[in-house]
């Protein structure tokens, strides 16, 4: 009798064993992943060929079991996700969703203490965009980011404010990338639309737009083995209303004509700055499309002009210097061309902060002949016209067009 309780004993033993070995999954593929019930967990080795494992635990908890990683910027993301990364989607996740249906998307997200060397950061994100397709990306979209903390790795861009004890970054990488920063946290929860509704109203993500994904793990530059999640979880339910842009546009004529082109803009503004100033600073002539000039400090164009909430372009970076108006600004450009083409639109915006009215003619032509009036696009409180040749992203140069533009795929109201 006690050698059959001994064998029963042992046959227990051997079972248990062979569970949790079978529970434990390493996986070192660049993109290699790792079902958990209804979650993903990734590798996502993005910005380096260097080795890097991810080994799964159990739950939902895993660790970076292997990095090999030594350099100046982001690795690699690991993480552990629900929605849709890049295509790739979760099982009956609810998403994407539109910003607007969500009303509560609760998450929490725990780490171990151990902080190994390397540069990195813990961090969790949701990613949006105005496309319901992630498998090209978020471009146009946003990347609204909530750190921990980090180690020896700072958040890109600079400070445009704060919010519910967290520091706010914004830089522009191709879509809006927005961080609030905290710094020797081991564990986050709370409601992500919080984080998206502040992020919609500084201008950096629209109610129109797609919620994606919300992932957790490690951003590492270099080192961070032994980087360890104890559990995430995340989740979306419905009946929010919530709204910040709405826009009417109207194409009232259209004739055809061989002589000139001819653009005039009006813009009214009655905001201020975060620091209390006007919001009024001039005008920019950008290749062709009337942008304000940004009040506050800043490099490059396309920045959000602090409490003006806004795309403008800096001094500095204004082709010929720009042109400065009071309040009201009134911009006027005479060309020729053999054959040309005349459309009067109407367009209309209105967001918390700025109201503006916008009436463009133009008589020009793109490089293949073809009318360069192909509408415009609401961009973020600009009215910017709608490029009429094959395009992503925005800001380009419209063929023939000569002006700036935004791609059709990415403006805002599409």
């Amino acid at each position: 009798m006690k050698n059959t309780y001994l064998i029963i004993a042992v046959v227990a033993l051997a079972l248990l064993l062979g569970q949790t070995a079978q529970a434990a999954e390493t996986n070192c593929d660049k993109y290699g992943t790792i079902s958990a019930g209804s979650y993903i967990i990734q590798n996502n080795v993005w910005g380096a060929d260097t080795a890097q494992c991810i080994t799964f635990t159990g739950g939902t908890a895993w660790t970076v079991s292997t990095s090999a990683h030594n350099q100046g910027s982001v690795a690699a993301y690991p993480s552990i996700f629900r929605g849709c990364h890049w295509g790739n989607c979760t099982p009956s996740s609810g998403m994407p969703v539109v910003v607007s249906q969500v009303s509560n998307a609760p998450f929490n997200f725990s780490v171990s203490s151990a902080r190994p060397s390397g540069d990195y950061n813990v961090a969790a994100e949701a990613w949006l965009s105005p496309n319901s397709d992630t498998s090209g990306g978020y471009n146009g979209g946003a990347e609204v980011m909530i750190v921990l903390d980090y180690h020896g790795m700072y958040p890109a861009g600079s400070q445009v404010g704060t919010f519910s004890g967290h520091d706010v970054y914004y830089a522009n990488v191709g879509w809006n990338f927005v961080t609030y920063v905290q710094t020797g946290r081991n564990s986050a929860s709370g409601n992500m639309m919080d984080f998206i509704n502040d992020a919609m109203s500084r201008g950096y993500v629209q109610s129109s737009w797609y919620l994606h994904v919300m992932e957790a793990g490690f951003e590492i530059m270099s080192g961070g083995q032994g980087l360890s999640c104890n559990s995430f979880s995340f989740s979306v339910s419905g009946g929010g209303t919530t709204s910040t842009t709405s826009a009417t546009t109207s194409t009232t004529s259209a004739t055809t004509t061989t002589t000139s082109a001819t653009t005039t803009t009006s813009a009214t503004t009655s905001t201020t700055t975060s620091g209390g100033g006007g919001c009024d600073c001039g005008t920019c002539d950008w290749y062709g499309t009337n942008v304000p000039t940004c009040c506050e400090s800043c490099s490059g164009w396309g920045w959000y002009d602090g409490g003006c909430r806004r795309s403008c372009v800096c001094p500095g970076s204004c082709p010929g210097g720009g042109t400065t108006s009071t309040t009201a600004a009134t911009t006027s450009t005479t060309t020729t061309s053999a054959t040309t083409s005349t459309t009067t639109t109407a367009a209309t915006t209105s967001t918390t902060t700025t109201s503006a009215t916008t009436t463009t003619s133009a008589t020009t032509t793109t490089s293949g002949g073809g009318s360069c009036d192909c509408g415009t696009c609401s961009w973020y409180g600009s009215t910017v016209p709608t490029c009429c040749e094959s395009c992503s992203g925005w800001g380009w140069y419209d063929g023939g067009c000569r002006r700036s533009c935004v791609c059709e795929g990415s403006c805002p109201n599409n």
